[in-house]
């Protein structure tokens, strides 16, 4: 929430700023609904969490194309990724008055249908960054790829187990969390590190980077 903070001050300045807001509130709000329910079993928060949790693709996918500079041409995936996980977070909450709806949302079906709607915004956001390495041609550009690279690979790869225990594979812990507490770090370093959100003279920025990440280096221990 501190790097949403610090991000949200500074829309309007950084093509950053507005998708890594919105990706950083999503994964808060995602992580937030996780205690709920193992506290109270509560099926409610379960929605409520995969609908945050849906949106993190179009925000990671927002995020990636403003990093590599697409954001203008590849304009109509990102609105329509938007859209369509949108939707989806939005049929998650009327299930919360819809029992029979809740019912059909928790079966394999849907599981997999939503897989198959996440892989292509996630194939695609690794490609963009793919390409952005392979002509990246100073040290410090190569290095912003490799960290947000690093950085989708943990939440992505975490996030699957949480995909997988919603489907009924057993033996899989729920790392979805520490992949949240992982990404976050490096996403704020490649974005704050490097100047991308532009010089502050005050030098604001880079001590909320450096409490952002902290807390989230916290976070990963308290996890673990």
């Amino acid at each position: 929430l501190a790097l949403a903070g610090l991000a949200l001050a500074r829309v309007g300045r950084s093509p950053l700023a507005l998708p890594l807001s919105l990706l950083s509130i999503a994964l808060s709000a995602w992580n937030f609904t996780g205690y709920p329910f193992a506290r109270a079993g509560e099926p409610g928060w379960r929605l409520v969490g995969f609908a945050a949790a849906l949106m993190t693709v179009p925000c990671t996918l927002h995020f990636t194309l403003a990093f590599v500079g697409r954001r203008r041409r590849s304009a109509w995936a990102m609105y329509g990724t938007y859209a369509v996980f949108g939707a989806l977070a939005l049929l998650m909450h009327v299930a919360l008055g819809v029992p029979s709806l809740a019912e059909k949302i928790r079966t394999l079906r849907f599981g997999l249908f939503v897989t198959a709607l996440v892989v292509p915004p996630v194939i695609g956001t690794f490609t963009l960054l793919a390409l952005l390495l392979r002509d990246a041609r100073r040290p410090d550009e190569r290095a912003r790829a490799s960290l947000m690279a690093l950085g989708l690979t943990f939440l992505v790869a975490l996030l699957l187990t949480e995909l997988a225990v919603e489907l009924g594979v057993r033996h899989v812990p729920r790392l979805g969390n520490l992949g949240t507490l992982l990404c976050l770090p490096l996403m704020a370093t490649a974005s704050l590190r490097f100047g991308l959100f532009g010089r502050d003279e005050s030098e604001g920025a880079p001590r909320m980077a450096l409490h952002a990440v902290v807390l989230a280096g916290v976070g990963v221990l308290a996890y673990l």
